[in-house]
């Protein structure tokens, strides 16, 4: 059995209890001088029949994505199938924090088709990308539908679009480039791990090798085939309209709100970029403090920005969570074993089972 370095359970430790604190300053931002009469008054006005809409909507972003992964992989799995693994995955990733659920996707592609997980692991880090891409045109489209004040959208002192536009832009960057780089110097790249490997036997040079291959395969099949990136590119778009339908459908619930989407792409673009840049256990007190600090730029009371908040984050992740459980339930499934073999994976020892 492959075991961990030494600092490894410290150095998690450590990073859990940053993410913990950072939890509950982000709520006990949001919560600060919330009423508790007015919490009551705006449940009791919600118009709950937008639950129905909202949830039809967020499945047709799921669906999307399975579509979306498909042509990345370029494999012939049917939707159904995708969307158990994409559910268990994106179930994995709302619960756990530091992203540790990121890697259930490859490992089911693995065990269920026969993916090797560097195939199908190249394929979610440009899924990522993708979406970091999108998350920089949302934020753009931020300041040309409102005015944003001089301090900018702030939590704490941090402006969260700014932020948001720092954090999207930086890993935007660094990931073309890593594109380019093997896309150019693929089999330069390729070449030079492969004399490593033969050199020092070693676990990182391995998963290295394991994931270069795939993954410059993967960019020398869009390069052959530019219908495909379009495709993809065009899926990434498809993808946050459907999910920006409902978080508006959550909008349309206080009445008087009147909220269009012009209004719910600001609430949603603002979100996504707090518990991007903070992903802490279920993106509890960053996706709060992101959508309540929106609700409130658009004039909305502290109260109902709280209450608000809350519901859509609610929404999401009860959507999430009833999806993957939907999958996993009835197959036997324990998710904290998913992750455990999942990290496996990205530390291959020895006695590792080969990719297939």
């Amino acid at each position: 059995m492959t075991q961990a370095p030494p600092g490894a359970p410290r150095a998690l430790s450590w990073k859990l209890a940053a993410v913990l604190v950072a939890t509950v300053a982000c709520l006990a931002w949001v919560l600060r001088g919330v009423e508790i009469a007015a919490v009551r008054e705006a449940l009791a006005a919600f118009r709950w029949r937008v639950v129905a809409p909202m949830a039809l909507a967020y499945l047709g972003a799921y669906v999307l994505r399975c579509w979306r992964l498909r042509l990345l992989l370029g494999v012939p799995i049917g939707t159904w199938p995708m969307l158990s693994v994409i559910g268990i995955g994106f179930l994995a990733i709302n619960v756990l924090p530091l992203r540790l659920g990121e890697f259930v996707r490859p490992l089911l592609l693995r065990e269920r088709h026969g993916l090797p997980f560097g195939r199908s692991l190249a394929a979610v880090l440009v899924e990522r990308l993708l979406d970091m891409l999108a998350l920089l045109a949302m934020l753009a489209l931020v300041g040309v539908v409102i005015d944003l004040p001089a301090g900018g959208v702030a939590v704490g002192g941090v402006d969260l679009v700014r932020a948001g536009r720092v954090f999207a832009g930086v890993v935007s960057g660094f990931g073309l480039l890593a594109v380019a780089a093997v896309a150019v110097l693929g089999e330069r790249l390729l070449a030079a791990v492969e004399a490593r490997a033969q050199l020092r036997d070693a676990a990182p040079v391995r998963l290295a090798l394991g994931f270069l291959e795939p993954f410059h395969e993967a960019l020398r099949s869009l390069a052959r085939a530019p219908a495909m990136a379009l495709g993809a590119l065009g899926l990434t778009a498809a993808i946050w309209a459907v999910h920006l339908l409902g978080v508006w459908m959550v909008l349309l619930g206080p009445p008087g709100l009147g909220f269009g989407l012009a209004e719910a792409l600001v609430v949603w673009a603002i979100t996504l970029a707090a518990f991007t840049a903070l992903p802490t256990p279920g993106f509890f007190g960053a996706h709060e403090a992101g959508c309540s600090a929106a609700l409130r730029l658009l004039g909305v009371d502290p109260s109902a920005a709280a209450t608000l908040a809350v519901l859509m984050h609610l929404g999401q992740l009860g959507f999430a969570v009833l999806l993957g459980l939907a999958f996993m339930l009835p197959e036997g499934l324990s998710l904290i074993d998913l992750v455990r073999r999942s990290r496996a994976e990205l530390a291959p020892g020895p006695e590792a089972r080969p990719p297939a």
